[in-house]
């Protein structure tokens, strides 16, 4: 999840939305949400799946691509959609997408795991 914390806030910002309305509209915490935004948290697959049926994108833009390039483009985008973003249907998309994906998090997710099993060690 390379660039998700950096694609969450510019999807949120473009969509001229708080962080508050997100959380509420995916039936999070705004905590939740902001700790998803500046990396102290990531969130699970199925949270994975509301944030990027909410903002209608592909999962692998959302956690693999960096947005930054084409914020001005979502910008113009989300003008013209309704305060919230239409849900696509996103299960529609490959299932070895999905899959991948979730193999992906479950590595990094063991890798964190393991890197702050090591650093309560060094304390």
């Amino acid at each position: 999840m390379d660039h998700f914390t950096t694609n969450l806030q510019i999807l949120r910002t473009a969509a001229n939305q708080t962080q508050g309305k997100c959380a509420e509209d995916n039936g999070l915490e705004r905590t939740t949400w902001s700790n998803y935004e500046n990396g102290h948290s990531k969130p699970g697959f199925a949270d994975l799946l509301k944030i990027a049926k909410y903002f209608d994108i592909n999962l692998t833009r959302l956690v693999e691509e960096d947005l930054r390039k084409d914020a001005k483009l979502m910008k113009q985008r989300t003008k013209q959609q309704s305060a919230k973003a239409p849900v696509s249907n996103v299960m529609n998309e490959p299932v070895a997408e999905y899959q991948s994906l979730s193999k992906r998090i479950n590595e990094l997710e063991k890798a964190v795991m393991a890197l702050q099993g090591k650093a309560g060690k060094k304390r």
